[in-house]
């Protein structure tokens, strides 16, 4: 096989898990009802990755497995501390995730 064709598929797969796991997320919203505003499911979605990265770049020690018996607030904790990191604030210290960003 083409060293570029098994790139290439390698990549489909990568977008086909993340597109599947972004459905899931967005099944999740709209099953719990607890977000109307498609910004604020963007918005928390953003959240999430934004952790994620920062969990498997090392810039953040912790993040939960979804099987963590205190999954909000662990989930809030990792946000909180990749909030507060440097590559999510503007000049003067402001989050790029507004001023909430600890949520």
């Amino acid at each position: 096989m083409n060293e570029s064709v098994a790139v290439a598929e390698s990549v489909d797969d990568s977008y086909a898990r993340v597109y599947a796991a972004l459905s899931e997320l967005r099944e999740g919203f709209h099953r719990s009802g607890r977000l109307d505003d498609s910004n604020a499911k963007l918005d928390e979605v953003s959240k999430l990755l934004a952790a994620y990265l920062a969990y498997r770049s090392g810039e953040i020690r912790e993040f939960p497995e979804e099987t963590d018996s205190h999954l909000v607030s662990a989930l809030q904790k990792a946000f909180a501390a990749t909030a507060a990191l440097p590559r999510y604030r503007l000049e003067g210290g402001v989050s790029i995730f507004g001023a909430q960003s600890t949520n």
